[in-house]
């Protein structure tokens, strides 16, 4: 029998665990320090404008779908990255992740 997760089938899990755990790999796995701080940084500027799932949305306040969560940290992540070309600080390498024009 296959158990279903309820969380997940309405896009109310917390996607947090999964996006800092590319983080981690990117850091320690293939030594991309800049590329992982970069993802810390999206989301925590995310979570700083409200952002957060149902399962961890504090009583009272905004809760969005994961899917929400997830693209408002990639927005942040653009804007994280965009930045750091602009003024030279390091060579980002995963660009095609970000620029979903293509």
């Amino acid at each position: 029998m296959v158990q279903r997760l309820p969380l997940l089938e309405k896009s109310m899990a917390c996607p947090l665990g999964a996006i800092l755990s590319a983080s981690m790999m990117l850091r320690e796995s293939f030594g991309l320090e800049i590329e992982a701080q970069s993802i810390e940084t999206a989301i925590d500027r995310a979570l700083e404008h409200g952002y957060r799932t149902s399962d961890i949305a504090e009583p009272g306040g905004r809760s969005v779908r994961s899917s929400e969560l997830t693209e408002r940290i990639r927005t942040e992540l653009h804007d994280v990255m965009v930045h750091h070309e602009r003024y030279g600080w390091g060579r980002l390498r995963f660009r095609c992740v970000l620029d979903s024009s293509r």
